[in-house]
Formats: C-alpha cells, structure tokens, sequence
C-alpha cells in the first residue's frame, strides 16, 4: 500500500528558459515550490483563496494569473477602476501573507550561465534539480522522505511535458548532488485549472524575479516572501537564513 507524504506540492516559473538572444528582461528564470500541509490546504488556505473570488467576482472559478491582473484583462478587467483595484490587490496581498507555506525557489542568471559554460545545461532543469534536492532535504527534516510526494506543475505543451517529465525522472532516480532516490511524482495540471496552490505558486514566482530583475529596488511582495523560505536553523531563524536552503541562485 502506498504511503503519501503529508505534503501537498505546486510549482509554477516566472520568465523563460531560452539561452538564445534573450533581452535583459528575461536574464532570469524562477522556479517556484510551494509546500503545503494538506490539512491545512484543505481546510483553510483553499476557502480563504475562493471567498476572495466570491467577494471580487461574485463566482470562484475565476483563474487568477498574474500577467491576466496586472494587464486587466479578461476577468480583470474590473481592476481598471483604480479604487476597486486597490481593495482587491491589498486583501490579496493580505491572503498571501497570511497563508501558510514552505517557499522553496531556484533562479538561474542565463546571462551568467552562458558565460560560465560553454554548453550551459537548460534552466529548467537546472532549476528542477536544485529545487528538488532541498525540498527532499525539507522531507528529511518532516520525517517524510519515505513518503510519496506529489508535485502539481502548470502543463506546457506535450513535447515541453514530455521533455521536463524525462529530466524530473533522471533526477528523481539518483541523478542529484547526493545520488539519492526521491519519491516524488510529478503531475501536469492544465491551464485552465481552478487550483489554489497552482495560482498561488504563479503569484510568488514572478516577486522573486522582478527582485533580481531590479535589485537596486526591494519588492514589497519580495519582502513578505522572506519568512516563507525554507531556511537552516529551522522557524526561529525565519526570514534571515534562507539563502542556499529556500532560495538557490545559479551560477
């Protein structure tokens, strides 16, 4: 009989992963992970997510993306009122905080990747591997490493799925920093989904890289993220010793 892990795994990107003539904008690639307790997903941060829907649009299977929100397209079309677009944002950005979550993120710099290498590995998989290895270290701490883990991702097309499955089991299999065997099984969720945890995991990708994006400026949804890093030292040290557990940066 299979025994499943106690978590409840999403993961969503934030730019591309092409090597090939990309513009300053796209420099970075985000691959996010979102960790939730399936309990407490269930039972509180799922009702949480649609009441907001139900208030805002009457209805919850509204998909909220952040391209869609920040654009005002679609059924955001509403947020062009400046007044009503505040109101909502500001409970979102409340939702967000508020909610528990295990934040476990990669960035790749493609512009440092291409000159560091003469054949630079994919960035997604780069991504994919680094991710997984510290979300296995998180399951080791949870006593949950023997359990079956389910990682919901946004499908991408079917070469693109097929292509990212074949590289998620090459690492899941051994090919990872200590050769372990990871049992997790990854799931591609489509598009139109009314996934929580998948919308959720769009909303904190994008931070991430608009913080690398533009250092020079702290992102405030950047800032609220930082206690939900995975961090060394366990939750007394949250917010502070994230760096190379809950947020790996590549090279």
């Amino acid at each position: 009989m299979t025994i499943y892990n106690a978590y409840t795994i999403f993961a969503d990107e934030s730019g591309t992963d092409n090597l090939n003539n990309f513009k300053e904008d796209d420099r970075y690639f985000v691959l996010a992970f979102c960790l939730f307790d399936k309990t407490y997903y269930s039972q509180t941060a799922v009702p949480s997510f649609q009441k907001l829907k139900f208030d805002t649009f009457g209805y919850d299977q509204v998909i909220i993306h952040g391209y869609d929100m920040m654009n005002c397209i679609g059924d955001f079309e509403c947020l062009q009122d400046s007044k009503f677009r505040k109101v909502f944002l500001g409970r979102l950005t409340e939702i967000i905080e508020s909610t528990n979550f295990i934040l476990i993120a990669t960035v790749i710099d493609k512009l440092k990747l291409k000159e560091k290498y003469i054949i630079p590995q994919n960035p997604y998989e780069l991504a994919l591997k680094y991710s997984l290895e510290r979300i296995y270290r998180f399951m080791k701490e949870r006593k949950q490493e023997n359990r079956v883990s389910h990682i919901s991702i946004e499908s991408r097309g079917k070469q693109q799925n097929l292509k990212l499955e074949a590289a998620f089991k090459t690492i899941k299999n051994g090919e990872n920093w200590k050769s372990e065997k990871f049992p997790f099984e990854i799931k591609f969720i489509d598009k139109k989904s009314n996934s929580t945890g998948l919308q959720l995991a769009d909303l904190v990708a994008e931070p991430i890289r608009s913080q690398y994006l533009r250092p020079h400026k702290v992102h405030p949804n950047f800032k609220s993220l930082e206690q939900k890093f995975y961090c060394k030292g366990g939750r007394n040290l949250t917010g502070i010793n994230f760096n190379g557990y809950g947020l790996k940066v590549f090279p």
